[in-house]
């Protein structure tokens, strides 16, 4: 079979333009630019990171996995794209750069494949949200947990560092926009349920508040496989989208590979409704596994 990209209108509307249509060959990942006007994802039968205009027209290779390499899930940043590669002699795996900026390179070893990756928009510092040049990248963590390291900062690293509260089993983290107040929050995937953390400032150091979850549990039981956040609108609610698991769902109300919008008040930490915005079974049983939003 095989896992194509379509794109998806976030209002409900029965609209859905395939982007990629390739037998047999998994295009996982999809990752858009700020602007929503191209698409990069990662191409599992060719190890290829490829791109394409927003409505998959113009499709090129960016860049290659290194021989001996499978390329599983990317990252796409201002400066450059992370992948995430496995070592198919060993199954070890890594995060690495597709390119080089600043003059340097460096590689992390995660635990999650098929997504566990994500850069955070270019206002986040060491001292939690701020003016930077850089994105920090959100990633699960072979010892367990999820972490954040400066990949590009002018011309330095940070070590990785793992976020408090996250434990093993936790993964897909996924950044919000910088908000107008100034907040920055991270949901990931726990127990197929949506969790989720806000970063802060706390003296010369970042800190995160307990995480929360907020979607998944009784009553409607869904089971959640991807989440992103809805790029900051003025005058509109913070919302996120989740994928139901394309597999399974234990859920009444949501079957599998639907997308389900959650309208987020973070300032009291609580959603308000879920609201069905793509129906798998109503669109030829296209079952949703990951998505973007922008």
């Amino acid at each position: 079979a095989g896992f194509d990209l379509y794109m998806v209108r976030a209002d409900g509307a029965a609209q859905v333009l395939p982007l990629t249509d390739t037998a047999g060959v998994d295009e996982l990942t999809p990752r858009r630019e700020e602007s929503g006007m191209a698409l990069r994802w990662a191409d599992t039968a060719s190890e290829t990171v490829a791109s394409a205009s927003w409505d998959g027209s113009g499709a090129a290779t960016r860049w290659t996995a290194p021989v001996g390499y499978g390329l599983d899930a990317i990252a796409w940043c201002e400066v450059t794209t992370f992948a995430s590669l496995g070592e198919l002699a060993t199954g070890d795996l890594d995060i690495v750069m597709t390119t080089n900026p600043g003059g340097f390179n460096y590689s992390w070893t995660p635990i999650g494949t098929d997504g566990s990756l994500d850069c955070s928009p270019p206002a986040f510092g060491y001292i939690g949200p701020q003016s930077i040049e850089g994105n920090m990248l959100a990633f699960a963590g072979a010892a367990g947990g999820l972490y954040t390291a400066f990949p590009y900062f002018a011309d330095s690293f940070l070590v990785p560092e793992l976020i408090p509260g996250t434990t093993s089993g936790d993964w897909q983290p996924r950044w919000s926009p910088l908000f107008a107040d100034g907040e920055l929050w991270l949901t990931f995937i726990r127990n197929n349920e949506v969790w989720v953390t806000r970063v802060y400032a706390s003296g010369n150091d970042n800190a995160w508040t307990t995480p929360v979850r907020i979607h998944g549990a009784q009553p409607d039981d869904a089971t959640a496989m991807r989440v992103a956040w809805a790029p900051e609108t003025e005058g509109a609610p913070d919302r996120i989208a989740v994928a139901e698991h394309h597999l399974f769902s234990a859920s009444a109300l949501y079957e599998p590979g639907d997308i389900v919008v959650l309208t987020w008040d973070h300032a009291t930490g609580t959603f308000v409704g879920a609201e069905l915005v793509y129906d798998a079974s109503a669109n030829g049983d296209v079952k949703a596994r990951d998505l973007a939003w922008r």
